[in-house]
C-alpha cells in the first residue's frame, strides 16, 4: 500500500501516524492485504505497518509531459486533461497516477478539490479497464464505493467527461430506482459507483457480480459506519485485485 499526501506531514504526524489513529481502517487494510496473493516482488514484509509508506522518494509525474507514454496514459487522453483539468496533475495525483498505472495499491489523503481527488484514481482506472479489455457480462472490472450519492453524481460526469468516445462507461446505483439499476447492470458496464449500503444490496441479490473486478476504489467512505458492509464487498472480489482508497484531510 503506497501513502500519497500532499506533504510529508500533516500538522506534525506522518502517514503512518495517520493511520495508526484509525484502527479499523488498520483492521480492514490488514484484511484486505491477507487475501491478497503474495507478489514475488512485494518490497515489505508485513501486509500494513511496513507496507504504509510516504512516497517522496518514488516516480512523480511533474507534469502533463511526464505523463504520456506507452505504458502511461494515451496522448489523447492527456490533451483531454490539458483542456478539462488544466491544474493537473496535482501534488497528490503527480505521485498517484504512476503507483495505479503500475498496478499498486494507494491510500491518497488529499486536500484538492473533488473533481481532482476523484481524477486521481478515475483516469488509471479507464486506462487500466481500455487496455486489459473482460466481458463485462460477468461484471465490471472497475467498481467505486462512495460516501454519498452527490459525490456518486461527480464521479459519473467526470466519467462520462473523460472517457470520451471510448467503450469505458460508469452506471451510478440509484436507491430510488432500485429496479431501474437492475435492468441497466444488465447492459454490462465495465464500472459501477455506489455506496456502500447499495452496492452490498446489489451483491447478495445477484444484480452485480463483483468476481472480475479488479480495480476497486473507496471515496471518502466513512469506515467507522460502514466497514461491516465493505468487507462483504471486499469478499466478493477477486484476490488478484487492486485497491484505491482516497479521503481528504
Amino acid at each position: 500500500v503506497n501513502f500519497c499526501i500532499d506533504r510529508p506531514t500533516v500538522r506534525g504526524r506522518t502517514p503512518l501516524d495517520l493511520a495508526r489513529e484509525t484502527p479499523k481502517m488498520a483492521k480492514l487494510l490488514r484484511k484486505m492485504a491477507s487475501d491478497k496473493k503474495p507478489k514475488a516482488s512485494r518490497r515489505f514484509e508485513t501486509p500494513f505497518e511496513k507496507a504504509v509508506t510516504n512516497t517522496e522518494d518514488r516516480e512523480c509525474w511533474k507534469s502533463l509531459e511526464d505523463c504520456c507514454g506507452e505504458w502511461k496514459f494515451p496522448p489523447g487522453l492527456v490533451e483531454t486533461i490539458r483542456k478539462r483539468a488544466p491544474k493537473c496533475p496535482t501534488v497528490p495525483q503527480s505521485y498517484a497516477w504512476p503507483h495505479l498505472v503500475h498496478g499498486r495499491d494507494v491510500i491518497a489523503a488529499t486536500g484538492s478539490s473533488t473533481a481532482h481527488r476523484t481524477l486521481g484514481y478515475v483516469l488509471p482506472g479507464i486506462v487500466k479497464t481500455l487496455r486489459n479489455p473482460l466481458d463485462h457480462a460477468h461484471g465490471p472490472s472497475m467498481i467505486v464505493c462512495v460516501g454519498d450519492m452527490q459525490m456518486g453524481f461527480d464521479i459519473k460526469d467526470e466519467i462520462d467527461d473523460f472517457a470520451g468516445a471510448s467503450s469505458f462507461w460508469g452506471l451510478l446505483l440509484d436507491p430510488v430506482d432500485p429496479g431501474g439499476c437492475a435492468k441497466r447492470l444488465q447492459e454490462c458496464p465495465p464500472c459501477v459507483i455506489g455506496t456502500p449500503l447499495m452496492l452490498t444490496n446489489c451483491l447478495e441479490d445477484g444484480t452485480l457480480n463483483a468476481g472480475q473486478c479488479n480495480y476497486f476504489v473507496l471515496d471518502e467512505v466513512d469506515t467507522r459506519l460502514y466497514t461491516p458492509h465493505i468487507e462483504d464487498i471486499v469478499q466478493c472480489l477477486p484476490t488478484d485485485r487492486q485497491i484505491a482508497i482516497f479521503n481528504t484531510h
